[in-house]
C-alpha cells in the first residue's frame, strides 16, 4: 500500500511531452514494483531452497584380515575377488558406487592378513558409526568364524536394520594336531609366594598318546610333565608350581613337541606372564585384650597376600621395632591401663598411618584428644550404645564394590561409645551411625589425611559379628574380607612422592595391542606442569631402541607407541628442561590367539546369518550368494533433502532487480521528456 501511495503522489501531476497513457502507466508500474520490492526488505523475509539427492542403499562387506585366514588358504584369491569381481557385481546389482569394503581383525588393521586376533564386536560398532544415517541394503561378513576377542557374535547386539549374510572361508575338518590353549597364571604375584601355571592340552589324532609338556622361563626349561591324552576329543590339563623368589615381569613358555604329520605347529606353544612385585606392606594389630574382632581381622588378612600382619598386645608392641610398619591398627587403645598415648604421638610425628577401632575399653577423654584434628569424641568411660551402619552416598575417597552398601545396612550393630562426636574439616565419612531407625550425624567409619599420612576410625567394636552374619547369608566371608581389606588398603596406602612419573597403561599388552604411556609432571606444590618436552625411549631384549616425544595434555602427557613386537621391554623417560627421569619395564605377549585354533566355524556363521534375516554360503558359492542378496533386497532409494535458508538482502539478483527497475524507469522518462 505504501509503494502504491508514493507512486500515485509522484505521478498524479506528472506530465509528458507526448501524451502517451500506456507509457505513463508503465512508468508508474515500474516505480511501484521497485518500491514494493525495496519495502519488502524492511520485513526481513527469508527464502527456503530445497535440493534433493537420490542415494542408493549401500552394500557393506566386512572382510576378515586375521592371521587364521592366511593360514587356511591362498588369500590372493580373496584379494582378486574383492578388488576385481565384487565391484562389478555390486554396480550391476545395487548401483554404481554402492560397495563399501571394511577390513577387520583387532587393533590397527592393514590390508595384509596378519591381524593377531578377531574382534567382530568392535568391527560392527565401528562400521555402524562410520555409515550412520545411510541406507544399507545388506551387510556381508567374509570370515572363517573364528572369534577370539570381544563379545560372541550370537550374543552381541546387531546395530543395523539390514540383513546379515555370511561367507565361510577355511577348512571345517579337523586335522592331526596337538594344541595348547587356555593357559592361566596369576597376572600379579607377591615375591616369596608359590604360583600355579596351568594349560589345556588337546590332540586330534593323538588318542592315548603320551605327550611331554615343558615349562620354560626366558628360553630355559625349568620343569617337564608327561601327560596321557584321553577322552573324545583327547584332552589333559597340565599344572606347574613355581616359586616367585625374584621380582619383576616373569615370562614363561609352555610347549609340546611337534609331532609327525602334525597339521599346524604354531599352536604347540603358549605364553604366560606374571608380574612379581615386592610391595608387601607390614601391618601391626595392637590390642588392649583378647577379643573376637582380633580373629576376624586376622582371617580377613589371610585373603590378602599383599600384607603381612603381626598381632600383639600393647606390651609386646612397645618392645618391637615400632617404625617398621606401614599401618598400625589400634584395637581399643589407648585404654585406662594401657597408656601408650606418648608412643602414638611419636609415631604420628614419623608419618605412620593409623587405624583406630574404638570400644568400651578405649580412653576417649584425654587418650584420643588431639590425635586427629578432624575427629573428636567426648564420652564417659564405659557408656556405650548399639549403632547400625548407614552408608554415606557422598563418600568419594574410593568406589564401593557392588553389595557393600546393602550389606552394611543388614549387618548387626556395633558397640559404640555414647557421647559427643565431632566431624571436622577434612574428615571423609564412609558410614554414619544409625541408632534404631534414626540416622545420626555421628561417624561410624571415617578417614582423614594430613599430608602423606592417613588416619582411619572405626567407632565401635564387634566387627566379628559382621563377618559371621555375612557367612550366614552367603556361606562365605568374601564380601566382608574384601570390604575390611579395602579399608586397610586405603589407610595404608603409600603416597607417591615423586614429582615426575611415566608409566605404561598396562604392564602386559596382548599381541597386536597398541602400547600406550602416560606421564605426569608436578611442581613442588604438586600442581601439574604443562608444556614441557618429555622424551621416552624403549629398549627390547636385543638392545634395539626407539625414541618418541610425548604429547602434552591438560593433566597428563600421553604417547601411543603403536603395536610393538612380542617380548620384554624396558623404558626410560626424561624431561628435557629439568632432566627429571623415570623408568620401568613392560612386556608384549607372544601368545597369538589366531594360531590356537584353525578349524573354521561355519556353524557359527550359519546361525548368525539366520538370526539376522540373511543367508550363509561357503566361499565356493560366493557368486550365488550375491545373486540371492539382489533378489531378496528390499531396501529402496533414499531421497535426501538439503534445505538452506537465505535472507533477500543476501541475494545479489534481488538487489539487481530493484536497481534495474529504477534505471529503466529513469531512462524511459528521459526519452519521453518527463521531469
Amino acid at each position: 500500500m505504501g509503494a502504491g501511495l508514493i507512486t500515485w503522489l509522484h505521478y498524479r501531476k506528472h506530465s509528458l511531452r507526448v501524451n502517451n497513457r500506456p507509457l505513463f502507466f508503465l512508468l508508474g508500474g515500474l516505480r511501484f514494483v521497485a518500491l514494493f520490492l525495496a519495502g519488502a526488505l524492511l520485513t526481513g523475509p527469508q527464502l527456503r531452497f530445497r535440493q534433493n539427492e537420490i542415494r542408493k542403499p549401500l552394500l557393506i562387506v566386512l572382510s576378515d584380515r586375521s592371521a587364521s585366514i592366511a593360514a587356511a588358504g591362498d588369500t590372493a584369491e580373496i584379494i582378486r575377488f574383492l578388488k576385481d569381481r565384487l565391484p562389478a557385481i555390486s554396480d550391476n546389482s545395487f548401483g554404481e558406487n554402492t560397495l563399501r569394503i571394511v577390513p577387520f581383525g583387532c587393533g590397527k588393521v592393514s590390508e595384509a592378513f596378519s591381524a593377531p586376533c578377531t574382534d567382530l564386536e568392535t568391527a560392527l560398532q565401528e562400521t555402524e558409526e562410520r555409515f550412520s544415517g545411510q541406507a544399507i541394503a545388506a551387510v556381508v561378513v567374509l570370515s572363517d568364524g573364528i572369534v577370539n576377542r570381544g563379545m560372541h557374535p550370537l550374543y552381541a547386539p546387531w546395530p543395523f536394520r539390514a540383513p546379515l549374510y555370511t561367507m565361510g572361508w577355511g577348512d571345517t575338518l579337523p586335522g592331526r594336531d596337538l594344541l595348547l590353549r587356555n593357559a592361566s597364571a596369576p597376572r600379579m604375584a607377591f615375591m616369596g609366594n608359590s604360583i600355579s601355571i596351568e594349560a589345556d592340552v588337546s590332540g586330534v589324532g593323538f588318542e592315548g598318546s603320551s605327550v611331554p609338556v615343558t615349562l620354560s622361563e626366558n628360553g630355559k626349561p625349568i620343569a617337564v610333565s608327561t601327560l596321557i591324552l584321553s577322552g573324545n576329543p583327547p584332552y589333559a590339563r597340565v599344572r606347574f608350581n613355581v616359586e616367585t623368589n625374584d621380582p619383576g615381569m616373569r615370562h614363561f613358555s609352555i610347549q609340546v613337541p611337534v609331532q609327525a604329520k602334525e597339521r599346524h605347529a604354531a599352536n604347540n606353544r603358549t605364553e604366560v606372564y606374571v608380574d612379581v612385585v615386592d610391595e608387601r606392606q607390614k601391618v601391626a594389630l595392637v590390642f588392649h585384650s583378647p577379643h573376637p574382632d582380633i580373629a576376624a581381622i586376622r582371617e580377613a588378612f589371610a585373603s590378602a597376600p599383599a600384607y603381612t600382619l603381626e598381632v600383639m598386645d600393647a606390651e609386646q608392641f612397645l618392645r618391637s621395632d615400632r617404625g617398621a610398619y606401614d599401618l598400625i591398627i589400634w584395637h581399643q587403645l589407648p585404654s585406662a591401663d594401657r597408656r601408650i598415648r606418648e608412643v602414638m604421638t611419636q609415631l604420628l610425628g614419623t608419618g605412620t598411618n593409623m587405624l583406630y577401632i574404638i570400644g568400651a575399653q578405649t580412653r576417649t577423654d584425654d587418650g584420643l584428644r588431639g590425635l586427629d584434628p578432624a575427629f573428636g569424641l567426648q564420652a564417659a568411660p564405659g557408656r556405650t550404645t548399639e549403632a547400625l551402619a548407614a552408608w554415606n552416598p557422598g563418600f568419594t575417597a574410593f568406589e564401593a564394590a557392588p553389595g557393600w552398601a546393602d550389606a552394611l545396612a543388614q549387618w548387626p550393630p556395633l558397640t559404640v561409645p555414647f557421647g559427643n562426636y565431632t566431624a571436622g574439616a577434612g574428615l571423609e565419612v564412609l558410614a554414619w551411625q544409625r541408632i534404631g531407625s534414626v540416622n545420626t550425624q555421628n561417624p561410624l567409619i571415617a578417614f582423614s589425611s594430613r599430608g602423606q599420612q592417613k588416619t582411619g576410625w572405626i567407632c565401635g567394636e564387634g566387627i566379628w559379628r559382621w563377618r559371621m552374619r555375612q557367612y550366614l547369608r552367603d556361606k562365605n566371608h568374601d564380601l566382608f574380607d574384601a570390604f575390611f581389606m579395602r579399608l586397610v588398603q586405603y589407610s595404608a596406602i603409600r603416597m607417591n612422592r615423586k614429582l615426575f612419573t611415566a608409566t605404561p597403561t598396562r604392564r602386559l599388552y596382548a599381541s597386536g595391542e597398541p602400547v600406550v604411556f602416560e606421564a605426569m609432571l608436578l611442581d613442588k606444590t604438586r600442581n601439574p606442569k604443562q608444556g614441557r618436552q618429555i622424551e621416552l625411549s624403549t629398549r627390547d631384549a636385543e638392545g634395539r631402541t626407539q625414541r618418541w616425544n610425548m604429547s602434552p595434555g591438560k593433566m597428563v602427557y600421553r604417547l601411543d607407541a603403536g603395536v610393538l613386537p612380542p617380548g620384554d621391554y624396558t623404558y626410560g623417560a626424561v624431561v628435557k628442561e629439568s632432566g627429571e627421569k623415570d623408568n620401568g619395564s613392560f612386556s608384549v605377549s607372544a601368545d597369538a590367539p589366531e594360531q590356537a585354533e584353525l578349524k573354521a566355524d561355519w556353524t557359527l556363521l550359519r546361525q548368525w546369518a539366520s538370526r539376522h534375516g540373511g543367508l550363509f554360503a561357503p566361499w565356493a558359492e560366493r557368486e550365488g550368494l550375491f545373486r540371492q542378496i539382489k533378489e531378496r533386497n528390499k531396501a529402496g532409494d533414499i531421497i535426501q533433502s538439503d534445505i538452506t535458508v537465505r535472507s533477500l538482502i543476501d541475494l545479489p539478483w534481488y538487489l539487481g532487480t530493484i536497481l534495474l527497475l529504477l534505471c529503466t524507469e529513469w531512462v524511459l522518462r528521459r526519452r519521453a521528456g518527463g521531469y
